[in-house]
């Protein structure tokens, strides 16, 4: 229905672009349908050559060369070179070849689309395409087809080289089977297709799944395969992705707002690369942020913040600070020493029993495998001082049991050791 191609049109990208694809949607009205094909191919070799430009501006090397050599034509042709309009023809004769061999612009099926429309383009515009008297008359279903396809293929399409490309692997990313091994992901993405890909191409993923990620209500957001991905990639491409990674965060970082901002977290925390260069104003921006939080949701900040060098001392403070139940929810993320030592500090120090047993069970029980001989001392020496609560907590008898059990840092002997240092003998019998 031409309602639709109207709709595609609204979102057509390139400014001139549109102009003709309109001239070209009037002609159609009206039954021009020669003018409507003519005006549609023009439409697509301006959106290509803006497409070139932007990719130009991207840093594609491919795409600064085509430019080049398309601002000289244009000096040519203003200092009325007769080579100038010879090499103007070839270069819109090879716009769509150009595309698809040196961008991956198209995929098969639709280069041989624009291909037909090239070719029914100059039956419409040249005579000596005509045979004899029989004059081309399109048809109203070959021209819509046209546009159509014009408006699908390129003038509503992001500048981004090897979109087919870019789909398959995206599609590859998203699958909740794509893997979190680092090998097995790197395997994943060239059997997705990421196998001697053009620089654009990667950066084009790196963008689009980074940004995904941080953004909300994408396909992306806060998906964990989208960062094994992004890892991946850099892993793989390194050259071709670390500037662009790094400006891109940059970039993020100074638009973040809200839980953009808590993503932000889980990239620095994958990628110590940019991690390490973060400007002070990002540091506060995300300390900010997170201290605005309450429960879980900041103590999973605080967590993360243990594996990102400028945010450690931040976070070293906010543990120390805790209170039982952040501290429960920053040890279900992080077992990092200072967060042992506050839990071990927090059990030897509540006045309330039922404290006690809580962080027993939520902080110290699952993570006694953690605890060092300092800590078990510590603990016994509380017990010695009636510091806190911990001679009316259940948890103080299942602490004794466990570390009788030999199977953490001490054996049973050197437990009742310390016992009997302590004068503490009395808690084999309670």
């Amino acid at each position: 229905m031409l309602s639709d191609l109207e709709e595609l049109y609204l979102s057509c990208r390139s400014p001139r672009a549109r102009g003709h694809i309109k001239d070209a949607l009037t002609a159609y009205r009206g039954g021009a349908y020669r003018a409507a094909i003519v005006s549609t191919w023009i439409a697509v070799v301006f959106d290509l050559v803006d497409k070139m430009y932007e990719m130009a501006l991207t840093g594609d090397a491919e795409a600064k060369s085509q430019v080049s050599s398309f601002e000289a034509i244009q000096k040519s042709i203003s200092d009325k070179s007769a080579e100038g309009y010879k090499r103007s023809i070839k270069f819109e004769r090879d716009v769509l070849d150009t595309f698809f061999d040196r961008f991956a612009f198209f995929d098969s099926q639709q280069m041989l689309d624009m291909r037909r429309l090239r070719e029914d383009r100059h039956r419409c515009a040249h005579p000596s395409y005509q045979e004899g008297d029989v004059v081309y008359e399109p048809t109203a279903e070959l021209a819509r087809l046209h546009l159509a396809n014009s408006l699908k293929h390129v003038l509503i399409q992001p500048p981004i080289a090897g979109k087919s490309a870019l789909d398959r692997i995206e599609r590859s990313i998203l699958s909740p089977s794509f893997p979190s091994n680092p090998d097995d992901a790197v395997k994943a993405l060239e059997f997705a297709g990421l196998v001697r890909p053009k620089a654009q191409l990667i950066r084009s993923l790196v963008v689009k799944v980074i940004s995904g990620f941080v953004l909300d209500k994408t396909e992306h957001t806060d998906r964990a395969q989208s960062l094994f991905a992004a890892r991946a990639l850099v892993n793989m491409y390194r050259a071709e992705t670390e500037s662009i990674f790094i400006d891109r965060v940059d970039k993020l970082m100074r638009d973040a707002e809200g839980p953009s901002i808590g993503r932000l977290f889980r990239v620095l925390r994958n990628f110590p690369e940019v991690s390490s260069a973060l400007p002070e104003g990002a540091v506060i921006k995300l300390r900010t942020y997170a201290d605005s939080l309450r429960g879980t949701a900041r103590g999973v900040l605080i967590a993360i913040a243990q594996s990102i060098p400028q945010l450690i001392e931040w976070s070293n403070k906010s543990i120390a600070r805790s209170n039982p139940d952040l501290l429960i929810a920053i040890i279900r993320y992080s077992q990092a020493s200072v967060v042992i030592d506050r839990a071990e500090e927090l059990f030897t120090t509540r006045d309330s029993w039922e404290e006690t047993n809580k962080i027993w069970d939520q902080a110290v029980k699952p993570n006694l495998k953690l605890l060092t001989t300092s800590h078990i001392k510590d603990v016994l020496m509380a017990v010695a001082e009636r510091r806190g609560d911990l001679l009316s907590s259940r948890a103080l008898n299942d602490f004794t049991d466990q570390m009788l059990s030999g199977k953490y840092v001490c054996t049973t002997e050197e437990f009742k050791a310390m016992l009997k240092e302590m004068d503490l003998l009395s808690l084999l019998t309670s």
